[in-house]
């Protein structure tokens, strides 16, 4: 890791810090460090311990500051950073990518509420419902995330390098200091009524490539947009990430949760499905 990881609160003292420090070499620390790091801690604590919460969201507010909530977590609403809930899942969750598909069995939780999706992969589930969601207070600034992935499982045992690359591609999301900061466009993407048409058209079928999906779009009785547009969004959503080898990513499918398609991708979903 590019960057130190530390287990702060009840989860320093727990158990479970075991995996984590196999995975990460992710160490107890009694006070929040000051220079770029990424905090670990659990959900519940978060809930309830008011000066816990405000400590925690005022230190991931500085660039280069990752504070994540895992499991467990209260099934009652949140108010900071900006309200949000754990709700429990009702049936297992399913869909995701890297660490999210690994531990798809054990999620007990899904997130709901003003929390942002996570521009990322296994962000959320086939359902359309949020595994990892995240606030930010400008772009510059430190990123505080909220997932319902069990990080601390045994799971992750078999797979480290899951976590490791979970990890970075949060933190990477981090401000100004981040280690990995490549293009921060993904981070600030907002994709328009074009975007969303591509992608509930790539939700409506199988294709082979760009043009083959852009043909198709072009004898559509349902989704009209011109062939320019078509291209532009094909290419734009490409480039952010919301489309991976012709299909709809997890980035994508979070994009169309929250936007006014939601239902209609989601029948689209059960239909292709």
């Amino acid at each position: 890791m590019a960057v130190d990881v530390w287990l702060w609160g009840a989860l320093a003292l727990h158990r479970r810090k075991a995996v984590l420090n196999d995975a990460l070499s992710a160490m107890p620390v009694a006070e929040l460090p000051d220079g770029p790091a990424v905090i670990i801690a659990f959900g519940d604590e978060f809930q309830r311990d008011a000066n816990f919460s405000s400590t925690l969201v005022t230190w991931s507010k500085t660039p280069g500051h990752l504070a994540v909530l895992c499991p467990p977590f209260l099934n009652q609403p949140c108010a900071l950073p900006v309200p949000w809930t754990p709700q429990r899942r009702t049936y297992q969750a399913k869909g995701g990518e890297g660490l999210a598909a690994l531990l798809a069995p054990e999620v007990s939780h899904q997130l709901d509420g003003r929390l942002q999706v996570a521009p990322l992969p296994g962000a959320t589930w086939t359902d359309l419902t949020i595994a990892t969601a995240y606030y930010r207070a400008h772009p510059a600034s430190g990123v505080f995330a909220v997932t319902s992935l069990p990080l601390w499982s045994v799971r992750v045992l078999d797979r480290p390098e899951a976590l490791r690359v979970w990890i970075e591609d949060q933190y990477a999301l981090a401000g100004q200091s981040m280690a990995r900061k490549a293009d921060p466009e993904p981070a600030v993407f907002r994709p328009g009524s074009k975007h969303f048409v591509m992608l509930m058209h790539l939700l409506s079928g199988s294709f082979a490539d760009g043009e083959a999906a852009i043909q198709q779009l072009a004898m559509s009785s349902i989704f009209q947009i011109s062939t320019d547009d078509a291209r532009q969004a094909l290419l734009e959503l490409t480039n952010h990430g919301l489309i991976s080898g012709m299909r709809v990513s997890d980035a994508g499918v979070g994009a169309l949760r929250l936007s006014p398609y939601a239902a209609y991708a989601a029948a689209l979903q059960r239909m292709t499905t």
